[in-house]
């Protein structure tokens, strides 16, 4: 799937999240999820969500957004589910949010659902912050410390920047050879979404993945 289908599939979903998510009861959703209000980290997409996709007003939109964009393809048919999960679990995090502890936490995988990050982002105060790919929750994460292997060895991480573009830079870990992008929130206007930046910016991360040996990149 090249990078143009790729936004395009992710942007008609965003862009028309509503028309699913208001039939559904997300109150009664909480209280189905086993443990939920005593164990916020769910560890994976519950079954309970991942049964709404049966749900007619779901699957509808499901079919619809596939025969709009025409989507026929095993890849493209996946993206276009896990988007529209992903966006039944960042409402659902939204709602439960006062069962989520946060304080202190400074871990690589989400305090919400257990998921990996996709960017992380340093705010105007110098703090780092990691996005969860599943359910959109933010959370604090040590500025020199690798998210991947979490060594904390300062002379194996650093960052590249871009003659071009200021807003983000990728960080490297020599340890394990990954790397990750980081948005600078001071280079990027308040009204922006860091969501649309990423896939904006995407092929920046292919390209860059495309010169490591091991590749790796959200």
């Amino acid at each position: 799937m090249d990078i143009k289908r790729y936004r395009e599939i992710l942007k008609e979903v965003w862009n028309n999240k509503i028309n699913f998510l208001k039939h559904i009861d997300f109150t009664d959703l909480n209280e189905k999820i086993q443990n939920f209000k005593n164990t916020p980290m769910l560890s994976e997409v519950p079954k309970e969500v991942t049964g709404l996709l049966e749900e007619k007003s779901i699957k509808n939109f499901i079919e619809n957004r596939a025969d709009k964009l025409k989507i026929n393809e095993p890849d493209e048919i996946s993206l276009l589910i896990r988007t529209v999960l992903n966006s039944i679990m960042e409402k659902l995090r939204q709602t439960g949010k006062e069962n989520i502890s946060v304080e202190n936490y400074m871990k690589n995988k989400c305090p919400f659902c257990s998921s990996s990050f996709k960017y992380s982002y340093i705010d105007k105060e110098g703090k780092k912050f990691l996005v969860c790919s599943t359910c959109g929750m933010e959370w604090r994460y040590l500025r020199i410390k690798c998210p991947f292997c979490e060594t904390e060895e300062q002379k194996k991480l650093s960052y590249i920047e871009f003659e071009d573009i200021n807003s983000f830079r990728f960080y490297e870990c020599e340890n394990c050879g990954k790397f990750h992008k980081v948005f600078l929130m001071e280079k990027i206007d308040a009204d922006k979404s860091l969501d649309m930046l990423h896939l904006e910016t995407l092929i920046y991360d292919i390209s860059y993945a495309e010169t490591k040996e091991a590749p790796c990149f959200k």
